[in-house]
């Protein structure tokens, strides 16, 4: 439906209908609201209006169609600090689901048997991060991210790791995930399963062997294949 260039000082009529596309642009539109009901609009042109408040689902769906428009800086503005705040309570919720979840008393202790493993670390200072895949596990223990040497690396920042995220996802198989706690360790150590199509998502500190450092797994079905493992600093 082509309105374009008629002085239109409303949509109103619009409200329910079924349109496919709109050009209204180079009208005296003040208000759009009245396209929130339209079904099936694919395409829409409203720019050079007089439109002071963007609704958020139109701006959303059409991001390009209110250009020239009063509304249209300060709406695309609010519109991004909006998005935004969303994205900040949904990590909040998301960081504070990950950190508080179930305890143990202690680690589990035990040997960790590994067929094809391949992991890549990186350090800088306090931050570690690494990615890799271990091809079949068994039992349980410390997958050892890297070595330290007390001496060496003495005043790096890597002898004392920042606290991480750390995400296993298990092809087959359920995976227990470990990490020592933030705080006390009296408080127990977090853990959190991995499944086939459910990732274990848990944030913590690295655990300290007898070389390095690394995440404790254990294995719960006898043996687990197709293991991801995502580690990274978190603040």
């Amino acid at each position: 439906l082509d309105v374009s260039r008629n002085a239109l000082p409303s949509l109103a009529g619009l409200e329910g209908r079924t349109l496919a596309w709109l050009d209204a642009s180079r009208n005296a539109l003040s208000d759009v609201g009245a396209l929130l009901s339209v079904a099936g609009l694919e395409e829409l042109n409203v720019r050079q209006n007089r439109i002071e408040a963007i609704p958020p689902a139109l701006a959303r769906r059409f991001p390009a169609a209110f250009g020239a428009n009063p509304g249209h800086e300060e709406g695309v503005w609010k519109l991004h600090l909006a998005d935004r705040a969303e994205a900040r309570r949904r990590e909040r919720e998301r960081a504070l689901a990950e950190a508080t979840g179930p305890r143990a008393p202690a680690l589990p202790g035990g040997t960790l048997r590994l067929r094809g493993r391949s992991l890549h670390v990186v350090t800088a200072g306090e931050d570690w991060s690494a990615t890799g895949t271990v091809d079949e596990a068994r039992g349980r223990g410390v997958l050892a991210l890297g070595q330290v040497d007390p001496v060496r690396d003495i005043g790096t920042g890597k002898l004392h790791p920042a606290p991480v995220r750390v995400v296993v996802r298990s092809r087959e198989g359920r995976v227990r995930l470990f990490l020592r706690p933030r705080g006390n360790e009296e408080s127990g150590f977090p853990f959190a399963d991995a499944a086939p199509g459910q990732p274990a998502r848990l944030r913590g500190r690295l655990v300290r062997d007898a070389l390095g450092f690394g995440v404790v797994l254990e294995v719960l079905d006898g043996v687990a294949r197709g293991l991801e493992v995502e580690v990274t600093p978190t603040p």
